[in-house]
C-alpha cells in the first residue's frame, strides 16, 4: 500500500500523522510520521502498538 493509504488506516485507529517522501538513489520513499508525543515512552508505546498491528518497522525519533 501507500504512504497515503497507510496513514488513512493508522487515523482510522486514532493515530495521527503525515505522509513525508524523499528521494534516496533515484526512487522515491514514502514514510509515515506520527506524533509529536509528550514523552519518550509514549512515542515507544506508539511504535510497539504500530509493529503490533501492521508488522512495519518502526524508527523514534527524539528532537529537543
Amino acid at each position: 500500500s501507500t504512504g497515503t493509504e497507510l496513514l488513512e488506516k493508522l487515523i482510522s485507529v486514532a493515530y495521527d500523522g503525515t505522509v513525508l517522501s524523499r528521494n534516496e538513489n533515484g526512487q522515491t520513499m514514502h514514510f509515515v510520521q506520527l506524533g509529536p508525543y509528550g514523552n519518550q515512552d509514549d512515542a515507544e508505546r506508539v511504535g510497539r502498538e504500530i509493529r503490533a498491528e501492521t508488522g512495519l518497522n518502526t524508527l523514534i525519533m527524539l528532537e529537543p
